[in-house]
């Protein structure tokens, strides 16, 4: 017992140190040690959490650690579980401080002397080999020298031999989820409903799935999800006899009477309660060890992880400056973990019958794989959708309860139609009102949540067996697409959805994490949610960038990709052979072919909600030139990596689906879309076209903000540009890149080919208008000819005068970004982030001195105030036709190419004194 009493204490052993006794026993003593093995393991089991994540249910009384469960007479055991109430027993669901993936720094053995590892804890061996990680990632293929607890639970809750042996979750741990705990509320109400209408008939019974015909339905959250995790569960809901207890009182008398007799008694003989405690206050779920160990995983990010390693990250980022060393150790290997639970759980390379893959909230039980070997059972398939569906609930829903589609066209109508007599119909361009949730989580998810969305997108999406899905299915729809055109009746309607089970669960969800994402994020914080839905999005709609071991692509991770896939098949046990991702470029074009029609018709909504909300907040992103070029690309980069996606196969694939002139199979494929999408699927009346303000709107801002660009650009700037477009052959890369973008526009919304922005149609001024007819290269006419009617009138230097200053407060007028001129003289303009400020002050003096030594500039402007001085220097600067300015010598650039020559004489003075 000196193990158990280690981990209880918290005290004896180090992390590693108990890590490695741990994998001794799971290794070496469990197998060979018969009952009194297993007793133990189902003894250690808690104190394994507990260590790992951090004492979370721990008594307020108690001030060590929570109590090892002890088994009972009958065999069964229990984990304890705090009652009471109030904020106390709120905080006993939270995890303490001290768990192994809390920790800052990689735990050290006091008995090893490790040398470096002392003075920088940080950096160690590879996080495969850690201790810790060993202990509890999933098993890898082909490994038989290591277990791992993962295996073992694993093993266990397939072979099920003593099902007497659960674990008592209090509910009031997943308070933290409101959408999940209200839909089981309903769940469970409207279950009970039906079990007393249906008492006297012998087929119904609790837990049974809904039948659409003849049952009472009660419930309107769509959210369907949640009540597909009780029936994951190993205990079924019927057996859930605490929850039946808890949920039937909300019923009313006579349904409660009705179903008491049938409900009273515990669902098994053999499982005892505790002895102490009242749980009326805390109903608990019955879980195996399994479903507990993965709940908590899950959960510890959402609960209290992820603040532990943001203060964390804080700390160690005083102290260094590597962005390796800043993130915290528990928070690696927390990434690492669920790393190996997705590729264990989520399996690639199943082979399914077609005809048996469809959609629908049971998707996994309807599909039937070739070989069933591939699974491992139906068990090992229970077990894989429970993880990925406790992944939907507990990270992609989260916090956030999605309004359905009704919920959200009703509140857009009571906000439009307030201030208007007629009903407001949404369109496509208002998808960002209606993606709004409708509570907001108080804090953002943690950032390694995130990231660990995005790997398990990029995991589903290259999946083999989806590519195999999606080829059949395209084949299928071109021969259909070219049968009809010869005119040959093809009678055959019937098409086979085309998703994996996995990615058929995950779409709904997927598409409101998406949504809500892209809607409520703060769009300047680059490690924000809005970031995050981006790539997240962007990598789901483009699976045909991950390609088998022999891709092209050039970054590291691709590389190394490569080289583990060649390593492995000369090994003797070669791995799983890994889809490497191709990462295009943001001007790249889009590789998409028809042989992946059907994922484009089997995911339509991805294409056309996220792309109307993004076009409309893109104009958020900044622009503009405030000394700071990088930001302009970085925007600029954004919406080019959005706009590139849409080819024009992709946009005319989309459009016939929506103008409803596509094949029948087509069709078939994007009706199941729509009925996977439950009631969150949006209307079906909407068209890309309807987004054409929003995508113009876009253009103009990024187009004027690109002529205020060029027309404060200094010699140094044009000298650059000049330089580029020469070495390029093709001119300024902006202008073609900016001319790439307005096509692909054109093509996304369908603008007409003479577009232009006239102020007769969207009441833009004519000067900025044929700016932009002028930079687009569409019309010739002269600007200098044009009256702009729309203009606030200026006095004769080019200021407001009262009349336009009128106008706009008015609001008959309004002032164009191009119109905002630099006031003053530009040799005393504030200095500039590529100038160094004791040579602009020089430079200055240096230049009125010679100035007036040669009578250049006869008079000293003045005035009493700023903006009257500004006014007259800058009527001095166009009244003098020679004067001298030194400011360049200011430019840091300017000082590059003497510090060049000056190293480069250096070097060939050393290498004569050397060599001779």
């Amino acid at each position: 017992m000196i193990l158990e009493e280690a981990l209880k204490d918290g005290g004896g052993l180090s992390p590693h140190d108990a890590a490695l006794a741990l994998l001794a026993f799971l290794s070496s003593e469990l197998p060979a040690g018969g009952i009194a093995a297993e007793k133990r393991l189902v003894a250690l089991f808690p104190l394994i959490v507990d260590r790992a994540l951090g004492e979370w249910n721990k008594p307020p009384s108690s001030p060590g650690g929570s109590p090892s469960p002890s088994p009972s007479p009958n065999g069964s055991t229990f984990s304890p579980v705090r009652n009471g109430e109030g904020d106390e027993q709120r905080q006993s669901h939270l995890h303490e401080v001290g768990g192994w993936l809390s920790m800052p720094n990689a735990p050290i053995s006091p008995q090893r002397n490790v040398g470096s590892q002392q003075r920088n804890p940080s950096v160690s061996r590879s996080i495969d080999q850690d201790p810790i990680v060993r202990l509890l990632r999933a098993p890898k293929p082909n490994d038989f020298q290591s277990t791992s607890l993962i295996e073992i639970l694993v093993s266990e809750s397939i072979a099920n031999h003593r099902p007497a042996i659960r674990f008592r979750f209090p509910i009031g741990a997943l308070n933290a989820f409101p959408p999940l705990v209200d839909d089981w509320k309903t769940f469970f109400a409207s279950e009970l409903e039906r079990e007393s209408v249906k008492m006297k008939s012998s087929r119904g019974g609790f837990g049974s799935f809904p039948n659409p015909a003849t049952d009472v339905k009660t419930r309107s959250t769509g959210k369907e999800n949640a009540s597909r995790l009780l029936h994951l569960i190993q205990v079924k809901p019927s057996q859930q006899s605490e929850l039946i207890n808890h949920y039937k009182t909300l019923q009313p008398t006579g349904s409660r009477q009705l179903g008491a007799q049938r409900f009273a008694s515990p669902p098994r003989a053999n499982m005892s309660m505790p002895a102490s405690g009242n749980t009326a206050h805390e109903p608990c779920l019955t879980l195996s060890m399994l479903e507990e160990f993965l709940i908590l995983f899950l959960r510890f990010p959402m609960a209290n992880g992820g603040l532990y390693w943001k203060e964390q990250r804080r700390e160690m980022y005083r102290t260094r400056t590597s962005r390796a060393a800043n993130t915290p150790y528990g928070q690696r290997v927390y990434s690492y973990l669920f790393s190996t639970y997705v590729q264990y759980f989520v399996k690639h390379g199943i082979t399914y019958q077609n005809e048996t893959i469809d959609v629908g909230v049971d998707c996994f039980d309807r599909a039937v794989t070739i070989d069933e070997k591939e699974l491992g059972g139906n068990d090992s398939n229970c077990s894989g959708e429970l993880f990925l569906r406790l992944v939907i609930e507990f990270w992609l829903e989260g916090l956030n309860k999605a309004l359905t589609t009704n919920q959200s066209i009703q509140r857009f109508r009571n906000v439009r139609s307030s201030s208007s007599s007629n009903v407001a119909q949404p369109t496509m361009s208002d998808a960002l009102e209606l993606s709004k949730p409708l509570e907001y989580p108080s804090t953002p998810p943690p950032q390694p949540l995130q990231s660990s969305i995005i790997s398990l997108v990029r995991h589903l999406i290259s999946d083999p067996s989806l590519r195999n899905l999606i080829e059949k299915a395209s084949g299928l729809v071109q021969t259909r697409q070219v049968k009809e055109r010869e005119g040959v009746s093809v009678g055959n309607s019937e098409m086979a959805w085309c998703l994996t089970p996995a990615l058929t669960a995950m779409q709904p969800s997927l598409l409101n994490y998406i949504r809500q994402g892209l809607s409520c994020g703060p769009i300047h914080d680059r490690s924000s949610s809005f970031y995050t839905a981006l790539d997240t999005w962007l990598a789901y709609l483009e699976p045909w960038n991950y390609k088998r071991s022999q891709g092209s692509g050039s970054s590291m991770g691709n590389i190394s990709s490569r080289l583990r896939n060649v390593a492995a098949s000369k090994s003797n046990h070669p791995v799983e052979r890994r889809p490497v991702l191709v990462a295009p470029k943001s001007s790249a074009p889009s590789t998409y072919s028809s042989n992946w029609e059907a994922y484009v018709c089997a995911n339509a909504h991805f294409y056309t909600v996220p792309l109307a909300i993004f076009l409309k907040r893109a104009r958020e992103l900044d622009f503009t030139n405030q000394g700071n070029k990088m930001e302009y690309k970085r925007s600029f980069i954004l919406v080019q990596r959005v706009l590139r996606v849409y080819s024009r196969k992709i946009v005319s694939t989309i459009n016939v689906l929506l103008n409803k002139r596509a094949d029948v199979l087509s069709t078939a494929l994007f009706a199941k879309h729509c009925t996977n999408l439950l009631e969150f699927c949006p209307p079906l009346t909407w068209k890309l076209s309807d987004c054409q303000v929003c995508a113009t709107n876009l253009l103009e801002e990024v187009y004027s903000q690109h002529q205020k660009r060029k027309e404060a650009m200094d010699l140094f700037d044009r000298l650059e540009e000049k330089l580029e477009s020469v070495f390029s052959g093709i001119g300024s890369n902006e202008d073609v890149a900016l001319g790439k973008v307005l096509d692909q526009v054109r093509s996304i919304v369908n603008l007409p080919l003479d577009y232009r922005v006239m102020p007769d149609q969207q009441s833009r001024r004519h000067s900025n208008g044929s700016r932009l007819l002028r930079l687009f290269g569409l019309g010739n006419q002269d600007i200098t000819e044009i009256e702009d009617v729309m203009a606030p009138d200026r006095d004769s230097k080019g200021l407001l005068s009262d009349r336009g200053r009128r106008q706009i407060y008015c609001g008959s007028v309004k002032c164009n970004p191009l119109d905002v001129r630099y006031i003053g003289d530009p040799l005393l303009s504030r200095t500039k982030s590529y100038e160094i400020p004791l040579l602009v002050d020089l430079a200055i003096y240096a230049s009125h001195y010679l100035n007036k030594r040669l009578g250049f500039v006869p008079a000293t402007a003045s005035g009493d105030d700023d903006l009257t001085q500004h006014i007259h220097e800058m009527e001095l600067y166009q009244n003098t036709s020679f004067r001298i300015n030194l400011r360049f010598l200011a430019d840091i650039r300017f000082m590059i190419v003497p510090a060049a020559f000056y190293a480069a004489s250096f070097v060939r003075s050393c290498v004569v004194a050397l060599f001779g």
